[in-house]
């Protein structure tokens, strides 16, 4: 499966990384990331950035909720800020 130049929320696809199934992406945020390749097509939760978007939204949930941790074990890949 090519997916070099797709995107998938905040990635880009440069290229298959050195690791079989693993392509290297290029985030909106400038960081690169090895991300195994069926992680952006699956359906159900798909991969969308280098783990920038929940670092920007777990800090602004848990000052509206108590527990830091349950907020932040919920996956926000999904979400585009």
């Amino acid at each position: 499966m090519n997916l070099k130049d797709r995107r998938f929320g905040r990635l880009v696809v440069e290229g298959n990384a050195s690791r079989k199934g693993y392509v290297i992406c290029l985030c909106d945020c400038g960081k690169r990331k090895e991300i195994r390749a069926t992680s952006l097509t699956k359906a159900f939760q798909p991969t969308r950035s280098c783990g920038c978007i929940h670092e920007s939204i777990c800090p602004v949930l848990s000052f509206f909720v108590k527990s830091w941790s349950n907020v932040c074990s919920v996956q926000f890949e999904h979400c585009l800020v």
